[in-house]
């Protein structure tokens, strides 16, 4: 049986896997995100996205029978999770993590305050198209909070290359928003950004993973990162 439960210390902060660390960032960000739980599985829909963080094996018809009945934008979880449920997903990838970075940085990004974010989107729009005002009150309230690090590359005091956690437990930090302009990639901007960033989480005595397309695994192989599983988004 499927149940509400809004209280965040069931979920131990031992915890590694990146399911689990999006739905306590979450319930950390924003105490009013609805977090459910049954057997083997502990859910959460924060903005209509709802996250699958699966300890166990669990009942896949009530599951699918649970989410019809709440609704939700997409569904991100591990490829297990979403081949049990007989879902074909519009988008999936490699779960990378890194324990020690293989090369240093050429250039050092800095990492950006919570006031000084803003010139950070137009790196990330060009990538991945977003909404301004929701990215930027999520992100800022995140920041105030330490639940989120933002680096950049500058040039001429414009961020050219941008990395940005979405996750942040006592136990790892999540990297996304991974971007860089189109006339300075190939660069090295991104391994720069990237070095740096993870860099800043392993001195906190934190792993670092992030989540790829599979096209990206050599590259972030280089850097030193490996993978550990998959995850799928469907919408």
């Amino acid at each position: 049986m499927i149940v509400k439960n809004d209280d965040i210390s069931f979920m131990s902060q031992d915890n590694e896997d990146i399911f689990w660390g999006r739905i306590y960032t979450h319930k950390a960000a924003y105490p009013d995100t609805d977090i459910w739980q049954s057997q083997g599985i502990v859910s959460d829909r924060f903005d209509g996205a709802v996250t699958i963080y699966s300890y166990d094996d669990f009942d896949a018809d009530e599951l699918k029978a649970f989410l019809k009945l709440i609704g939700y934008q997409s569904i991100f979880c591990s490829k297990n999770v979403a081949e049990v449920l007989g879902m074909k997903s519009q988008k999936q990838g490699a779960i990378m993590r890194c324990e020690s970075t293989q090369k240093q940085p050429k250039v050092i990004a800095k990492k950006r305050a919570n006031e000084n974010i803003r010139d950070v989107f137009d790196v990330i729009y060009e990538t991945e198209k977003a909404d301004f005002s929701s990215w930027y009150v999520d992100i800022s309230h995140r920041l105030r909070h330490n639940l989120c690090r933002c680096f950049s590359i500058d040039i001429e005091n414009k961020p050219v290359s941008v990395a940005v956690t979405n996750t942040e437990t006592p136990k790892n930090s999540v990297i996304s928003g991974v971007a860089t302009l189109s006339e300075y990639r190939r660069k090295g901007y991104a391994s720069d950004v990237v070095l740096t960033i993870t860099d800043d989480i392993l001195k906190g005595r934190k792993s670092a993973y992030l989540c790829c397309n599979y096209d990206l695994i050599k590259f972030y192989e280089r850097l030193g990162f490996v993978k550990t599983g998959e995850w799928v988004l469907y919408v």
